[in-house]
């Protein structure tokens, strides 16, 4: 039988708690009363069974919703990653512009003092060719 004052297997498993201080012993008919009707039950009883097999499918349950929740992750963890790359990529793409636009200022900066030299030596040219007619 179960010692006086604990409860079955079951009846803790099942979260059933019987407000007896003693079960009914071992065998014995339930009471209509008896807030606890599976307190005189085997452990190896099929409540117990079933309760281990809900608490496996709940296991399982929880298994997958983790396997599903870590999936959900990586996917996204892949998605941060191309987002990173992308941000990078544009990053290097700004630099280049950048480089790009201060070459060409230095070369139209360049180009500007060429052509202001061109424009002093037409203007030597022209104050020579008048002195000469």
């Amino acid at each position: 039988g179960v010692p006086a004052g604990r409860k079955s297997l079951a009846a803790i498993e099942l979260g059933m708690g019987s407000t007896h201080p003693s079960p009914t012993p071992q065998g014995a008919p339930a009471d209509v009363s008896d807030p606890d009707p599976l307190s005189f039950a085997d452990p190896q009883s099929r409540p117990t069974v079933a309760m281990g097999s809900q608490l496996r499918l709940r296991f399982e349950q929880e298994a997958k919703l983790l396997k599903k929740s870590v999936v959900q992750v990586a996917r996204w963890d892949k998605r941060i990653q191309a987002r990173e790359n992308e941000i990078k990529n544009l990053e290097t793409l700004l630099e280049a512009e950048a480089d790009m636009k201060k070459a060409a200022e230095d070369k139209s900066a360049e180009l500007s003092q060429e052509l202001e030299n061109m424009r002093a030596l037409f203007s030597d040219l022209q104050i020579s060719n008048d002195r000469l007619s």
